[in-house]
């Protein structure tokens, strides 16, 4: 099955927040061999209700008869993925409360929203921009890719919704730059 990654799991190796693999198997689970929570900079309260969390995650989901997806990275990286915890202050005036979220930080990658992949850096993307309404669309959803060989666009050009001749001033950056215009 096709994931993408919902958290920085590891930058020196690529693992962040959008990589995308496929589930190639699942561990059993084994307290042996947890990954130790990685040096960060979450301290204090936030490290602390961020273990627990993981803990009550664990305890409750009785996961020591379960499994854990084994991912394989579209980099070439195989990794175990864990549950993870990511905490959020809320509310205008300290002391805040911590608002939490744990889960096993993968989503099914077959397919998402231009507006759900805001922030995202996709290895592969393939894009439809036959009902897009808006300039802005049109970028976010051509900039998720990481390079142009990771990027297809499908559709048909004429139902593109977006102004006719494209953004003026794109058309003019094109002008200046390249002496043509696109």
């Amino acid at each position: 099955m096709l994931v993408v990654l919902l958290t920085n799991l590891d930058l020196g190796l690529g693992l962040c927040n959008g990589s995308q693999g496929i589930i190639c198997g699942y561990k059993k689970f084994d307290p042996e061999n947890l990954p130790r929570m990685l040096e960060s900079n979450i301290h204090g309260d936030y490290a602390k209700l961020r273990a627990k969390h993981i803990q009550t995650f664990m305890e409750r989901r009785d996961i020591t008869k379960k499994s854990w997806p084994v991912v394989r990275f579209h980099n070439g990286e195989v990794r175990t993925i864990y549950a993870d915890c990511s905490v959020h202050p809320m509310g205008n005036k300290e002391p805040f409360s911590l608002l939490s979220r744990t889960q096993i930080p993968l989503a099914p990658a077959w397919a998402m929203s231009i507006h759900k992949s805001q922030s995202l850096t996709l290895d592969r993307v393939i894009v439809d921009l036959t009902h897009a309404w808006g300039e802005g669309q049109v970028y976010v959803a051509l900039s998720r890719a990481r390079s142009l060989s990771g990027l297809k666009i499908e559709g048909d050009p004429k139902g593109l919704r977006v102004g006719k001749g494209g953004n003026p001033e794109v058309r003019e950056f094109h002008r200046n730059k390249f002496g043509t215009c696109v």
